[in-house]
């Protein structure tokens, strides 16, 4: 039963995934039957955040192993696939589900005024409308000229965002991939993303503001998945991955523990180590799941993240208990995000694959898809 999602693939990676989306359903449909959560979630512990974060660091360690060529014998390749391949295989493992979620979206919450907003500000500006759609960085606007789109996912863009910036990140190293790849070059790199993120608190007026550091400080978390990828692909010595994941791990923690001690908790807090610790007892095999359908959540996990938003709208079940109406609206999620994954999702990424006229190797190149956070 469970095959056809399962095959070729890297169970601990699903399995994290799926734990992942499981931390994001808790949170957003949680807080919809039980609205007390929302203080916990403020002030002690984020478990939306927390999936978020796990979707990284698993992200941070498969985009990598997906870059990978099996067929290419040019030393100047370094044994990667090219530019215009990644692109495609991203795309069309994001995008259409993407696009249907919004048309799902524009129509099912049946807001008028969400509607003419997104028509009004594409009529404003086609171009630069779509490329923000396009990039998931509709969020990053500032009023009064905030998308009224993000209105449909209700802000869950921010993490396609930050997937975003990885892949920009991954394509700079296939183009610079004769310079890019090495020791010297990664510790150069994870060095300057922690100083990003830490530098701008020893200036007290950026504290609260700096958006840079904001970034950086989220993209340790796909450091510390590829760094994590690296060391058990054996393209980077013990020594140096213990080295780099503390300072990565560490720069994490008082970025977090400087923030708590200014201003107080808030929802990412308390969600970095346990978000780290969770990927490293999967990844590393400190910890071992063997359950199928945590694994079918797992591979079902990015429609289940675009689609679970609008299950407690309009399905409201408001005469219902918290715990059953909570179960109800889970499983249809799930179910419903399983059809998505059979009918738009795989042909999608089947497409892609045959743009780029790849076979794929059952062993060395197993059928891994991205991450996607929450």
């Amino acid at each position: 039963m469970f095959s056809a999602f399962t095959s070729n693939r890297l169970e601990p990676l699903d399995n994290l995934r799926g734990i992942a989306v499981l931390l994001v359903l808790a949170s957003h449909l949680g807080l919809a039957v039980f609205p007390e959560l929302e203080k916990f979630e403020n002030h002690v512990l984020n478990f939306g955040v927390l999936g978020v974060f796990v979707f990284f660091c698993v992200s941070g360690y498969v985009i990598p192993l997906t870059l990978r060529s099996k067929k290419s014998t040019s030393p100047s390749s370094k044994g990667l696939i090219g530019v215009k391949e990644f692109w495609i295989r991203r795309a069309f493992r994001l995008w259409p589900m993407y696009f249907l979620t919004t048309v799902v979206g524009l129509l099912w919450l049946g807001e008028s005024s969400v509607r003419d907003a997104v028509v009004n500000q594409f009529h404003a500006g086609p171009l630069a409308y779509i490329l923000r759609y396009l990039s998931f960085t509709t969020l990053w606007d500032n009023p009064p000229h905030w998308s009224r789109l993000t209105q449909i996912y209700s802000g869950l863009e921010w993490t396609l965002a930050y997937e975003m910036i990885f892949y920009v990140a991954c394509a700079l190293v296939l183009i610079f991939r004769r310079w890019a790849i090495g020791t010297v070059s990664l510790i150069a790199g994870v060095l300057l993303i922690c100083a990003l993120t830490l530098l701008p608190d020893l200036l007290p007026k950026y504290r609260a503001q700096n958006d840079i550091q904001v970034v950086a400080q989220n993209y340790l978390f796909f450091v510390i998945g590829l760094l994590a990828f690296l060391y058990k692909d054996r393209l980077l010595s013990r020594p140096v991955f213990l080295c780099l994941s503390t300072i990565t791990f560490a720069t994490l923690i008082l970025r977090h523990g400087l923030w708590y001690a200014w201003w107080g908790p808030d929802w990412r807090t308390f969600a970095t180590v346990p978000a780290v610790l969770i990927f490293y007892a999967l990844v590393f095999d400190f910890v071992t799941i063997r359950f199928k359908p945590l694994t079918v959540i797992g591979v079902v996990s990015y429609s289940t993240y675009l689609l679970h938003i609008f299950i407690s709208h309009n399905l409201p079940l408001a005469w219902m208990d918290p715990v059953p109406r909570l179960a109800i609206w889970t499983t249809v999620a799930i179910t419903a995000s399983i059809l998505t994954y059979l009918f738009i999702e795989l042909p999608a990424m089947n497409f892609g694959r045959s743009l780029t006229r790849r076979k794929a190797d059952p062993v060395n190149a197993p059928n891994i898809v991205a991450a996607t956070p929450l």
